[in-house]
């Protein structure tokens, strides 16, 4: 008969030889720990399936612990020993937000985290991994439950179409799996149908939220960039539907390998062959990363440099941050936290932060501007003769006019136009604030060799983890900038004088009239100027065109309703007011939509009228 584990933390004795620092979240009862005998070399995360808990992994959580990693499995709070309704998930939400709390905890006491799941639980890290991607080194997917081959009942259906109306606690769905569906071993079935802690009925609310979630996964695969990720299919699988999870998660760039004859449950099956795997590919990483890494220089400490050269840090690259001298001393000391949600990570010494070029990555690939547009002038300054030939310069900034200053000033370079849709803040030096993980970087050729700077870019901002857009065509570089510039001019400057959010501004009917002009105003200008909008990660500009166009009190009511999901965060120019900053960008945004529409005869009184209100404010604070 099988070992099992039992015990919520492990009952080995090597498990109990390394013990890291006490926290709040490694000490929970739910918690399992196998640990090495030593200093480990890593840690992995595991997440368990549907019906089963984190006791199932014992047997290949003791073959990792004997190579010298340390291994964490946790029951979500309803399943094996854990604490509340069973089988029920609230939200997916609350799933990210309280398995990234634990891998923030992990990683600080072991350094690197790999992320591993079983069945549902791979579907579920896969999941997470497209949001929150930036925490893990790797992620290994065991047999996941991406598409199955056993569907609900009618009944099943029924109750979770239930749920989707009225929610219900209560609400149970029956059992889909029998032991025999997980494994081949006839000691490994009898443990399954005794196994006390096992979940035999799951909540209709947890079926609907897997529905979502899976509904996020297909949407989103191979338009955002994983950590380095593996699937491990198991060949005789009676419950998940390996040809099309094959085409999934080789849409999404992992590595796919089927273990021929293995039932579902391969750390009943394979423990050993599966320990080797999940061992392989972690060392492997860095090797990887190293041979796709690239240099590259961000131009600007505040909230959006500070966020790409975190991204690009934690994706790999070799990334050098440009800041102000008197910001040099104490972001060398303190580096980089990014926060989004409850999930935290702080850079390294692998960021190298400098007032000077020279102190920097030599020879950069790519050097990224993120200061603000009116500060483009200094930044180019610093930067004149320090820059080599072969790097291509790309302006990640607000306004349509940055790149032919970095044209003038550099013309033998390759130039690129970037944009980048996150709402991102920065309350303090060295922190950065990511409200959700909406949006993503858009980029074109401006000048030089289109194809080395789209290899460039998918290399370089793919890192990042964020949903990344490549734009092709006549005149690209200009539909991509003036398309960001549209949901700027409505709703910056507005949110800097109020402090209300887009959907607060939309429906006051003052606020949310001025707002629909305005951008109204802008489309007329790209109109003029024969520029069709982009859709940009996250935001369907185009869309938007159509609805200004409207009867404006239906178009500010359809905004609110799109804008509705999203986590609203203060905007650039509140940020600069609220710091009490002595400029903004209101001239480089809604200004220079005013000046070029007025250049051709277009009524731009909406744009005007927005730059005559922030400018008194400024004037009178």
């Amino acid at each position: 008969m099988p070992k099992t584990c039992c015990d919520p933390h492990g009952k080995t004795a090597p498990c109990e030889l390394y013990m890291p620092q006490k926290t709040a979240v490694l000490e929970r009862p739910s918690i399992r720990k196998w640990l090495p005998e030593h200093t480990p070399r890593g840690a992995f995360l595991f997440l368990h399936g549907m019906e089963s808990h984190s006791g199932w992994f014992d047997e290949i959580a003791l073959r990792l612990a004997g190579k010298g990693w340390a291994v964490l499995a946790g029951d979500r709070p309803g399943w094996g020993r854990s604490e509340g309704p069973r089988g029920h998930l609230e939200s997916y939400r609350d799933f990210v937000e309280e398995t990234a709390e634990s891998a923030v905890s992990i990683r600080e006491h072991f350094g690197c985290l790999h992320l591993a799941g079983m069945s549902w639980g791979g579907m579920a890290a896969l999941y997470l991994c497209l949001r929150r991607g930036w925490l893990f080194d790797s992620v290994s997917l065991m047999a996941p439950g991406l598409f199955t081959k056993i569907a609900l009942s009618s009944f099943g259906a029924l109750q979770v179409a239930a749920e989707f109306v009225h929610p219900n606690r209560s609400r149970q769905v029956e059992p889909l799996f029998q032991p025999e569906h997980f494994t081949k071993n006839a000691g490994w079935r009898e443990y399954i149908a005794k196994d006390p802690d096992r979940l035999r009925r799951v909540g209709a609310s947890f079926c609907l939220e897997t529905i979502k979630m899976r509904r996020f996964i297909n949407e989103m695969a191979g338009r955002r960039q994983l950590p380095p990720a593996q699937c491990l299919l198991a060949g005789d699988d009676a419950i998940v539907d390996n040809r099309r999870t094959e085409e999934l998660c080789r849409r999404a760039g992992m590595e796919v390998k089927t273990l021929i004859g293995a039932a579902h449950s391969l750390v009943f099956e394979r423990p050993r062959e599966t320990a080797e795997h999940l061992v392989n590919h972690a060392v492997s990483v860095g090797d990887r990363r190293f041979r796709e890494r690239k240099r590259v220089w961000v131009v600007g400490g505040g909230a959006v440099g500070g966020a790409l050269a975190s991204l690009l840090t934690f994706g790999g690259q070799e990334t050098g941050l440009l800041v102000k001298p008197s910001q040099v001393e104490a972001l060398r000391e303190k580096k980089l936290t990014l926060k989004s949600g409850s999930a935290a990570r702080r850079t390294g010494k692998e960021l190298l932060i400098a007032a000077r070029p020279e102190e920097l990555p030599a020879e950069p690939d790519m050097v990224i501007l993120a200061v603000k547009s009116f500060d483009t002038p200094t930044a180019l300054t610093g930067l004149r003769g320090k820059i080599p030939g072969a790097a291509i310069l790309t302006s990640l900034q607000n306004g349509v006019g940055n790149e032919d200053a970095i044209e003038a000033a550099f013309p033998g370079h390759d130039v690129a136009a970037a944009v980048i849709c996150a709402s991102l803040e920065s309350p303090e030096l060295g922190e950065i604030k990511w409200a959700d993980d909406r949006g993503g970087v858009g980029a074109a050729c401006r000048r030089g060799n289109g194809e080395k700077a789209r290899d460039v870019y998918g290399n370089v901002f793919s890192a990042t983890g964020m949903e990344c857009l490549w734009v092709d065509g006549e005149r690209a570089s200009s539909r991509l900038k003036w398309s960001k510039l549209m949901l700027n001019i409505g709703f910056n400057a507005l949110n800097a004088l109020t402090g209300k959010s887009s959907v607060e501004l939309l429906a006051d009917a003052g606020t949310g009239r001025l707002a629909v002009r305005a951008m109204r105003e802008g489309f007329a200008v790209m109109r003029t100027l024969s520029l069709k909008p982009v859709n940009l990660p996250g935001f369907p500009v185009s869309a938007m065109e159509f609805v200004v166009r409207l009867p404006i009190d239906l178009a500010r009511r359809i905004l609110a309703w799109r804008a509705g999901g999203s986590a609203e965060t203060a905007f650039s120019m509140r940020q600069d007011i609220l710091k009490k900053r002595q400029h903004t960008e209101i001239h480089e945004l809604n200004g220079e939509a005013v000046r070029i529409g007025r250049e051709m005869n277009l009524n731009m009184s909406a744009n005007a009228k927005l730059v005559k209100m922030l400018e008194d404010f400024l004037e009178s604070s």
